[in-house]
């Protein structure tokens, strides 16, 4: 699975313009390490989010954990704010940063 769950969660928040509302003027780069696979965000200031494979040059913050916990984090099975305190996964780089995306976590939940 590795990056393809980050993918999926950035198609859907494309598809979504009350996400895409909540996201508007946040343009920062997220990283991601999914069972030792990079990839990165770059959220756009007009609220969409593009998805690109590999480490960016520069993230604003880096979340590293496995497929199983973003799966479970996506889907609503795990708080992600939980998740994290619980060691669950790691961020490196601006933890405040991440917070922005626990209400979009919550908000994408099926």
């Amino acid at each position: 699975m590795g990056t393809e769950k980050i993918k999926e969660f950035v198609d859907a928040i494309n598809g979504r313009d009350d996400v895409k509302a909540k996201l508007k003027n946040w343009a920062k780069i997220a990283g991601y390490t999914v069972d030792g696979e990079d990839c990165y965000v770059q959220h756009n200031a007009d609220g969409t989010c593009e998805f690109f494979d590999g480490k960016p040059e520069k993230a604003n913050f880096t979340m590293i954990g496995t497929s199983e916990i973003f799966e479970k984090m996506f889907t609503g099975e795990e708080d992600a704010q939980k998740a994290y305190f619980a060691k669950k996964y790691k961020i490196e780089g601006d933890v405040m940063g991440t917070m922005k995306l626990i209400p979009i976590i919550k908000m994408m939940k099926p």
